[in-house]
């Protein structure tokens, strides 16, 4: 009985062996760390990110928008609300007004990518269909950052537009948004957003 035990014990451990090895963690390999590293990289919150952090809270603003040169501008108002998601990765900025006496509502989502090293923002609104984005670099000296990108043209199908977007800061509470749209290879401003802070 007692070898018959001892033997039945013996050959449990000997098959329990495989599973505790798999317990044990193995080592990643160099391709592996090099991956988590390079992704660890990659969605890392910087000074970029911590940068940010000016926009947020609630905000007024007025829209002048220039729709025909030889016209006067359309102004409107609006409020914005700012807030810090994901650790501060981005900022999402949420707009209330009016456009030709319609409720408007549009979205923004801004952040830093790590891997191009540029800012990025995106936008979208209840009036359209389409998602515009644009990358750009902060000039510290002027204290405004400048995006570039393309959005469709809706006069021309398969048509773009290149924009230029400014934020220049005046001061904590006071910035500017300017948009600037080229046709023909000649640049325009066609629309100034000025922002107070409320909050």
């Amino acid at each position: 009985m007692n070898a018959r035990f001892a033997c039945t014990v013996l050959l449990g451990c000997t098959l329990s062996l495989p599973l505790l090895a798999e317990d044990t963690p193995k080592a990643p390999s160099p391709e592996e760390q090099a991956m988590m590293e390079a992704y660890e990289k990659m969605g890392r919150v910087g000074d970029a990110h911590k940068s940010m952090a000016r926009y947020v809270g609630r905000w007024t603003y007025e829209n002048t928008m220039w729709m025909d040169p030889s016209a006067p501008p359309v102004t409107s108002t609006g409020t914005a609300e700012a807030t810090a998601i994901w650790g501060g990765r981005y900022i999402e900025t949420v707009f209330k007004g009016d456009y030709q006496g319609q409720p408007f509502e549009g979205r923004s989502f801004a952040g830093y990518d790590n891997l191009k090293g540029k800012y990025v923002a995106t936008w979208i609104d209840s009036l359209s269909t389409g998602i515009f984005i644009t990358y750009g670099d902060h000039d510290a000296a002027t204290d405004t950052t400048t995006f570039h990108g393309e959005m469709d043209d809706p006069m021309k199908a398969g048509g773009k537009i290149p924009v230029r977007q400014v934020d220049r800061w005046i001061d904590a509470d006071h910035y500017v948004f300017e948009w600037h749209e080229s046709r023909d290879g000649k640049e325009a401003k066609t629309m100034e957003i000025r922002y107070a802070r409320v909050q």
